[in-house]
């Protein structure tokens, strides 16, 4: 009876051991598990100098992978192409599609369905934000080109513009007007876009001909009147002058089209 009792205590303590050395390892070794845990923080010590050069560097590889053409402009020439391909998913998915996330190459012989998921170890930030407060919802433009709407509590965030990026946004506003609602968004490329669906499709207001040949949206704003006026702050380039001009743009018509008010030299007026 003692020798029964003395190898019960042995088995049972061999399979304790065993059980321990398994969880053990699963949280040491499990690759499952340390896939999941955060990579460590690399902190650069450079100067701005350093930082700077590093910056004109990449600027320069980056123009060195878009030759084109004398006089031509490759950023306006993305822009056309992606402008194209948004329309012609919009187009898909009104007809009953399934847009960007399904995906058919070699003549249908290789289909299949893309669900986009981001990076564990990839920071990212809200530039600006509106809040509709008939609806309680917030609106965000975040650093990747992306328009969320969320709610108060945070949660149920949504974008709505996965098949369009908008560059550098520098206003997001929800517009109630006497017609409905209209979502406008100033990116800091060129373009002023506004959605009268709640971001289902997009446009692009027309007269910002100068800024997008060259110059770029420094800021935006809806004025607080029955117009809701809108004012764009921009830098364009005058070729008769020659040289860089700070501008102002106005709407009146709900942000579908702008018109030049007033110019200024940067060189000048700073």
């Amino acid at each position: 009876m003692k020798d029964a009792v003395k190898l019960f205590s042995i088995v049972n303590t061999l399979l304790v051991a065993l059980v321990v050395f398994h969880i053990a390892f699963y949280f040491i070794a499990s690759p499952i598990l340390s896939d999941r845990l955060p990579i460590d923080t690399v902190i650069r010590d450079i100067s701005e100098e350093e930082e700077k050069a590093e910056s004109q560097l990449k600027k320069e590889w980056i123009e060195h992978m878009h030759q084109a053409a004398p006089g031509a402009d490759w950023k306006s020439i993305e822009f056309d192409n992606r402008w194209k391909k948004y329309q012609f998913k919009l187009t898909a998915l009104k007809k009953g599609g399934r847009g960007n996330k399904f995906v058919s190459v070699a003549s249908g012989a290789l289909t299949g369905e893309w669900i986009e998921k981001g990076s564990r170890n990839l920071s990212g930030r809200i530039h600006v934000a509106d809040m509709d407060t008939a609806t309680n919802m917030i609106y965000c433009g975040s650093s990747g080109g992306n328009i969320w709407k969320g709610n108060m509590d945070g949660t149920g965030w949504t974008s709505l513009n996965d098949n369009l990026q908008m560059s550098s946004i520098k206003m997001v506003d929800v517009l109630h007007h006497s017609n409905g609602v209209r979502l406008l968004v100033a990116d800091g490329g060129d373009n002023f876009f506004f959605s009268d669906d709640d971001g289902t499709t997009w446009d692009t207001a027309s007269g910002l001909a100068a800024v997008q040949d060259w110059g770029y949206i420094m800021r935006a704003l809806v004025v607080n009147n029955a117009a809701h006026t809108i004012y764009l702050l921009c830098q364009q380039w005058d070729y008769v002058e020659w040289g860089a001009t700070t501008c102002i743009y106005r709407s009146d018509d709900l942000g579908a089209s702008f018109n030049e008010v007033q110019c200024f030299f940067s060189g000048t007026y700073g």
